[in-house]
């Protein structure tokens, strides 16, 4: 597999009703884009559905990865963890939040 040009990490905790809009979002703007990347969804020990909808999504697009924290270690934690890990030779960092302008990445 190719180095991804960009590894975009998008912290979770408990954003089940926003996880399918902003994954829509996020690969219209990439695809537009036309780079090779990586979507790092971090869940940090969501107590609602987060981490099935980024299962999911990850078992239907392999540039979907995601790590799933046993506890909530926080934001700063979730977003060091994967910092670590990432493939890009750049990184974005998204809120998920669904406002996603093409510019910020």
């Amino acid at each position: 597999m190719q180095t991804p040009a960009i590894s975009i990490i998008i912290p979770i905790y408990n954003e089940s009703l926003n996880i399918p809009t902003l994954y829509g979002r996020l690969k219209a703007v990439m695809e537009k884009l036309s780079i090779s990347y990586e979507l790092v969804f971090v869940n940090d020990c969501s107590k609602d559905n987060s981490i099935l909808l980024i299962k999911q999504f990850a078992t239907q697009d392999k540039q979907v990865k995601y790590i799933d924290f046993s506890r909530n270690f926080g934001h700063q934690i979730a977003v060091t963890a994967r910092l670590a890990m990432c493939k890009g030779e750049a990184v974005a960092l998204l809120m998920p939040t669904c406002k996603i302008p093409r510019a910020d990445i």
